[in-house]
């Protein structure tokens, strides 16, 4: 879209709609290593500990042959959430 344009209407949900207007456009810039070091940082230690906590609860699962029941779990988590 260029500076001034509009485009819409656009269904956001099954209720509301968006009619939205291009006020500016900026070129790109490059990134830098300095600007995305700290994101890159916090994304690749997120993704390491899942990684970790997913090989875990695997060998855990073999190891005592474990069940996870979702649906218990999670009527326990309703119920933690609500005291």
């Amino acid at each position: 879209m260029n500076p001034g344009e509009i485009a819409g209407p656009f269904e956001i949900s099954s209720s509301h709609y968006v009619v939205v207007k291009c006020l500016e456009k900026e070129e790109p810039a490059p990134l830098t290593f300095k600007n995305v070091k700290e994101d890159m940082m916090l994304y690749l230690e997120d993704r390491a500990y899942h990684q970790l906590k997913e090989a875990m609860i695997n060998e855990a699962k073999k190891q005592f042959h474990a069940k996870i029941y979702e649906d218990r779990l999670a009527d326990l988590m309703n119920q933690q959430n609500q005291l």
